[in-house]
């Protein structure tokens, strides 16, 4: 019996997948469990050695999943009667749309110190996370490379190669002199982790808006005549204006916004695409999505891919870029 039992159990966990495991196999290891239980105490196998820890563990695996079985009818009953999922407001995503072109075209200086400012707060957020696991970076000279990378790309532009090869010579001598601690891998990754995806590589949207000059655009000979009858100069800013203040509309600032836009759409594409389309979850093709993206699709993944590329085109068609 416990073998028939055993048997069945193994083919029933390699012959389902993993989400139809959850809803199948429950209630059926449950009934199995019972049946077995009632088995073991009528009618011992001869060739089996059952004792009292056999039948614990009966009944312990019975209770588990009795326990589980009463939490997912729960949870499913509460699902029914949550209100449904607020809608995205097209009002909100046209504001943060503007917000964000401003924030481009807002000027070196300002886009520098902002764009510096997100960084280091998601430097924060993410050594927050690690050290809630027992790994402990060195926050505050990150943080402090991550600042320094952003005032070299603005400033010195030349020097901002050697950033990244200093700061990783640097954090080794902290490790090494400055630590009270012992020193684990962990805790070295995830400092160096930090420093270069979240506070180095970031830095270069600053170069990138530093670069070129504009040039007319094929939109120019459409809005030649609307800013001659307003008597507006593209190229200048108003007279008002003192004349410290520059014109913030670089040719890298939009190289920057046409990215960033087609990023933009690339999450927008996915989200219709996989409404409209969505029949494969990506995590059921890639394992460790799963767990952090569990509603992604597959068809939703290609359609942002194709808004994306499509924008990215257009942009590149708008601007003459060749």
């Amino acid at each position: 019996m416990y073998r028939a039992f055993s048997s069945y159990l193994s083919h029933l966990l390699s012959t389902t997948s993993p989400s139809a495991r959850l809803s199948l196999s429950r209630s059926k290891l449950l009934h199995s469990l019972n049946s077995l239980n009632r088995s073991l105490l009528q009618r011992p196998d001869p060739d089996v050695a059952l004792d009292g820890e056999l039948l614990s563990a009966v009944a312990v695996a019975r209770r588990s999943l009795e326990v589980q079985t009463l939490a997912s009818s729960r949870l499913a009953s509460l699902r029914k009667t949550r209100s449904p999922p607020k809608q995205r407001s097209v009002l909100r995503g046209v504001l943060m749309g503007a917000v964000v072109t401003g924030f481009v075209f807002s000027g070196n200086y300002v886009f520098s110190a902002l764009l510096a400012t997100c960084c280091v707060l998601g430097q924060l957020e993410y050594y927050r996370a690690v050290i809630s696991v027992g790994v402990y970076p060195a926050r505050s000279l990150s943080v402090a490379v991550s600042i320094g990378a952003f005032a070299v790309a603005l400033g010195g532009p030349g020097a901002h190669a050697a950033v990244m090869p200093l700061a990783s010579v640097g954090m080794m001598l902290f490790f090494l002199t400055m630590n009270a601690a012992p020193t684990s891998i962990a805790d070295v990754g995830c400092t160096l982790l930090g420093m270069f995806h979240i506070g180095y590589m970031p830095s270069f949207w600053v170069l990138a808006r530093q670069i070129g000059t504009r040039e007319p655009t094929r939109l120019a000979t459409v809005a030649r005549p609307v800013l001659e009858h307003f008597k507006i100069k593209a190229s200048a800013l108003p007279p008002w204006l003192p004349k410290v203040i520059h014109l913030p509309v670089t040719g890298g600032a939009i190289y920057v916004f046409w990215t960033w836009l087609s990023i933009a759409f690339a999450d927008v594409g996915g989200y219709f695409f996989g409404r409209a389309f969505g029949r494969t979850k990506l995590g059921d093709v890639i394992e460790n999505v799963r767990q952090v993206s569990p509603n992604k699709t597959l068809e939703g993944v290609v359609g942002g891919c194709v808004v994306a590329a499509g924008f990215s085109t257009l942009g590149a068609f708008v601007m003459r870029w060749r």
